[in-house]
């Protein structure tokens, strides 16, 4: 985007009559009409620029506030004058959070200079569209270092298993350990059989792409028995969401258990 903008920039100064051919000479707005970053990838925690590009095709100079929201929250604001037939990159810095957001930026009173006297200014249009984006949770360990979802749950679980080794004795202990070495054992069995099955299904969806398009009979069923198979396969080859799963549907099935046995009574 910051190309594009210096693209824009540099052909405004050497052939400003090129933007009045696209029929803004007379216009004072947004080139490009939407906002961009000084990162292409957007972090919780990280303090980018926000930029909006402010066209004057009006033959007098311009003075205006630029104001940067986020919904209705206010980011920031910057006052600009902007020379005629110019284009002017105008920002403000933001500490980005996660959630959902929608960036925009908005002319606030524009004034134009004649004969060193400002007037009041109508335009058409005094807002960029709303830039869209949702900005996932940075998780970080201990020691604050950034980690990927997966390792936080892993040593979630770690922690948890070290409680409950604090509070178990021996005995009951040595029992967990047995029952979840099979678990365990049964897991990675079982994992590289839906491997197979996933291996096959693949195979089936390339065995039919390879035919006539008119012979393709029955893509779809096989694509979503592949993908089926994929989800499967990730499951048990995951631990900590192999865990988290079976816990799931443990919870289910005990839940829906105890509710038929509490309808009868």
């Amino acid at each position: 985007m910051k190309k594009y903008f210096l693209f824009l920039f540099i052909l405004s100064l050497v052939c400003p009559f090129f933007f009045a051919r696209a029929e803004i000479s007379n216009a004072l707005g947004f080139l490009p009409d939407e906002v961009w970053y000084s990162e292409e990838t957007l972090k919780e925690g990280k303090t980018v620029d926000v930029y909006a590009g402010l066209w004057n095709g009006t033959d007098y100079l311009v003075n205006t506030k630029i104001e940067f929201y986020d919904k209705s929250t206010l980011l920031g604001s910057r006052e600009v004058s902007v020379e005629s037939k110019r284009l002017k990159e105008v920002l403000v810095s933001w500490k980005v959070t996660a959630g959902e957001h929608s960036i925009s930026a908005k002319i606030i009173s524009p004034k134009s200079v004649i004969a060193g006297k400002e007037e009041d200014l109508k335009i058409k249009d005094n807002t960029t569209k709303n830039d869209r984006l949702n900005v996932s949770v940075v998780i970080k360990d201990d020691k604050g270092e950034e980690v990927k979802a997966t390792e936080a749950l892993d040593g979630i679980v770690d922690k948890a298993g070290e409680k409950v080794n604090d509070i178990l004795d021996e005995d009951v202990k040595e029992k967990i350990s047995v029952s979840l070495g099979a678990v365990e054992e049964y897991r990675l069995e079982k994992g590289e059989q839906i491997k197979e099955f996933e291996k096959e299904a693949e195979e089936k969806v390339e065995q039919i792409k390879s035919e006539d398009e008119d012979e393709q009979e029955g893509l779809t069923g096989a694509m979503i028995k592949m993908y089926f198979w994929k989800i499967i396969s990730f499951i048990f080859e995951n631990k900590t969401v192999f865990y988290i799963v079976t816990i799931v549907l443990t919870f289910c099935v005990l839940r829906a258990i105890y509710r038929a046995f509490r309808h009868r009574t």
